[in-house]
């Protein structure tokens, strides 16, 4: 057993190593490529990283609730021809989205729900 622990404790290291080097090849082949950007563009190596950083880092967090997108598809429905000031209220909507049993978040499926809300992420 002892040895079978210090053997993957080896492995482990040697991988740990393995992927170190790895990054830091991957990390000098991205300053490269940033200061060839710089050169090329003639902008700051410091405003490109940023580019590279925010364009990382802005992902869609999270999604909308399922009674946000609920809402949002019944408020377009009910809404639709309607002149702006004749919009109905958020209340009027809610009681209608209440009243209506195909809407009742617990009695729709996983697959209904996603679907609706992978819709509202397209429009």
């Amino acid at each position: 057993m002892a040895g079978t622990h210090s053997l993957l404790k080896k492995n482990t290291k040697a991988s740990l190593e393995l992927i170190q080097q790895k990054f830091n090849t991957d990390f000098e082949e991205q300053d490269m490529f940033i200061k060839d950007m710089a050169c090329i563009h003639i902008i700051d190596e410091d405003h490109i990283r940023k580019m590279i950083s925010y364009a990382s880092t802005l992902t869609l967090m999270c999604c909308p609730s399922i009674a946000n997108v609920i809402l949002h598809f019944k408020s377009q429905k009910l809404n639709n021809g309607h002149l702006p000031g004749e919009h109905l209220k958020l209340k009027e909507i809610q009681q209608n989205i209440a009243a209506d049993l195909d809407l009742d978040p617990a009695r729709m499926s996983k697959g209904q729900k996603k679907e609706l809300i992978e819709k509202l992420i397209e429009h």
